[in-house]
Parts: structure tokens; sequence; C-alpha cells
């Protein structure tokens, strides 16, 4: 990682964490200032500012593990590139990782734990943990050559809180972009049923809506999404052996092979106990980037419609995708039991007539105005 400086200046605006924060700076440029206001306060000839990456900046929007950000070093205008990667595991204190303590190391003291990454050529080491609720959000480091490391400790813990504030920020932000795009679908859904288009075409668009990625990484983006309906439910069996999956989307590798085992098995676990499961894949299938599959029993007034699955990738299962997923499961359930009533009324109006022209004798059925609703 590349960071010009003159002596112990980085590039910065000089304006600090908080107020670049406020005014909407990225991640690098948070980082940046931090780096920027450790490096002019302190005698460190290495610092460092990793943060725990956001969702959707990996691979196919998985969360990459350990954590991300920059390295300043007093005597290199370029730092090794790998450094921008700190993993969470030694030589990070226990102290930490678990319990968010500030913990200064002595590195001479541990000849017997290699010296790596960052960590190579200082004596000294000093470690700050970025927390939100409780959480490690990303760390701090100031390191020396030298002996002892002259540092101001509650300066470092000062930028730590900002940028855990930070965080905060950009999260509820974030939460605030993904109930905007999920109000978005649900208006969307509630426009294509009030034009009268049926059931099956705003289910079909429902599983197209957790499979989309989103602007900006708000969409839910799973891998595949599958929507099933029971033919039947006037018996008292949950009839899980008869779903009939005909809403897909996303990976058809995936969404050919939920109707068989080992991955029916998911699903008829939480159509049969009426509760959301969650699951792993199953050993052996390594298909693409799903690393948690979900199925949500759908039921409306107590009856047992349906169910959909969904097959998020790794990182993407957090409360939030969750609770979005969740939202979508209950639409699908009321969509469903619309279809099922229609159907029902469909069923009634045709055994009415068949009843009628069983009669011999001239008879008219009028509704409740007194219009005149059949005849036999």
């Amino acid at each position: 990682m590349r960071v010009r400086k003159k002596k112990t200046e980085t590039d910065s605006s000089g304006r600090g964490v908080a107020r670049a924060a406020l005014e909407g700076a990225s991640r690098e440029e948070l980082l940046r200032e931090a780096l920027w206001a450790l490096a002019r306060g302190g005698n460190a000839d290495r610092i460092g500012v990793w943060l725990k990456a956001r969702p959707g900046m990996g691979l196919h929007g998985e969360v990459p593990a350990g954590f991300h950000g920059l390295v300043w070093d007093r005597e290199n205008a370029e730092t090794p590139k790998e450094w921008s990667n700190l993993s969470v595991e030694p030589p990070l204190p226990e102290e930490l990782l678990f319990r968010g303590k500030s913990v200064e190391q002595d590195l001479e003291d541990t000849p017997d734990q290699p010296i790596i990454g960052a960590l190579v050529e200082l004596r000294r080491a000093f470690w700050i943990p970025i927390e939100k609720e409780a959480q490690l959000k990303g760390v701090i480091l100031a390191g020396t050559k030298r002996k002892q490391l002259v540092f101001s400790r509650a300066r470092a813990e000062s930028i730590a809180a900002e940028l855990a504030l930070a965080l905060g920020i950009e999260e509820e932000q974030r939460n605030a972009r993904l109930r905007s795009a999920d109000l978005s679908i649900i208006r969307s859904l509630l426009e294509t049923q009030a034009t009268g288009a049926s059931v099956e075409t705003l289910l079909s668009n429902l599983a197209d809506s957790c499979t989309d990625k989103g602007e900006g990484g708000n969409g839910l983006g799973a891998e595949f999404v599958v929507i099933g309906v029971l033919p039947d439910q006037r018996e008292e069996s949950n009839g899980s052996d008869r779903v009939e999956f005909r809403w897909r989307s996303g990976s058809e590798v995936w969404t050919r092979a939920i109707e068989s085992e080992p991955l029916a098995s998911i699903w008829r676990r939480a159509m049969q106990g009426r509760r959301v499961i969650g699951s792993e894949p199953p050993i052996g299938w390594t298909h693409g980037s799903v690393a948690r599959i979900l199925a949500f029993p759908l039921e409306s007034e107590g009856q047992l419609l349906g169910v959909l699955v969904a097959g998020l990738p790794g990182g993407a299962a957090s409360l939030a995708t969750l609770d979005r997923l969740e939202l979508r499961a209950a639409m699908a359930a009321s969509a469903l039991r619309h279809r099922r009533r229609k159907e029902e009324e469909s069923h009634l109006v045709v055994w009415q007539q068949v009843l009628l022209d069983s009669i011999r004798q001239p008879l008219l059925v009028l509704d409740e105005v007194g219009n005149i609703a059949a005849s036999s």
C-alpha cells in the first residue's frame, strides 16, 4: 500500500475522523484521517489502522475474513501490499480480540512467536481495539523499533472511539438504504397486484427481488431462491412431500436440486416444525458461493401454504438479511393465501352451477342486491 508522506504526514485533509464521517467520507478517507492524526501525535515508527470489512466487499458479496486497512511507516513511502490485511489470530493478543482491551507487546520477550506482517522489525507494539456495542470492529497498531514507545494511549483510544462512531453512522446509513430498498420492492409488488396481474407474476417478481444484488449492494443478493406451494390444504397432513416449486430465481444448479435429497430435508424440516430452519450446505455441495441455506414455512391464518428457500453467500446471513427474507416470506404467504382463496371461490362457483343444473325446477339465485347471480 502506498501512502505518500513528508516526515510523519500522510495524505489527509486534516479535518479529523469525526468530521470526515459526518461529511460522508469513504472508508479509505477515514483510514487516512486516522493515520494522519496518529502519526502527527506521536513518535511511532509504524502505524496501522484496520477495520472489519463491510458485507458485499468480497467476491460474490461475502465478507472477507479478518480486518482490512492502511499502514504508514516512517522510513518507507510504500509498504507491502499484504500489510493491508490483518488476520484475526496471533500475533493479535487474546486480550484485544476477546476482551476489547488495549495491549502493549514487548516483541523481544516472545522469541518463539514468529514476527510477521506489519510487526516485522518492530520491538514494541501497542494495540488499541475499535469497538462498537461490545463487538470488535477494527484495531489500531502503533509500533516502534526502539526499546520504548513514546505514544499517547489516550489520543489513540480517542481516535478509535471516533472510528467506532463513524462505523455506527455508516451502519445506520446502510440500514436506511436497505429499508428504502425493501419499501420500493413492497410498493412495486403492491402496484403489480393493483393492476390485476396474476399471483404467479407477483410471486415470480418476489423471487427475483431476493436474488437481486441492487445498486450499491442494497439488494438481498441471494444465490438462489425458490418458492413452493402445496396444491391442496384441505387434508390434515402437512403435505410436505407434495410441494410444487413453481417460482425460481438464481443459480439453476441449486434451484433444480432443491427437490432432491439432501437439500429437500432442510425445507421439509421447516414445514414439519413450522419454523425457520437454517443450515450449511450438505457435505459435498460446494457449487457456487452458497454458505447458508434458509427455509421459511409460508403460513397464513394458521394454514400451511408452502415454503420459501434461499441460499446466501458467505457473510450475508446476518440478522438484517434474515429480517428482510422474513418480510418477503410473509408477502409470499399472503400472495399464496390470495391465490388459494381465488381457487376456492372458483370451485364454489362451479359446484353451485352443478348443483343448480341438477335441479329440474326453474330456480334463480340472487346476490345481496337482488341481481341474478346464477340460474338452473
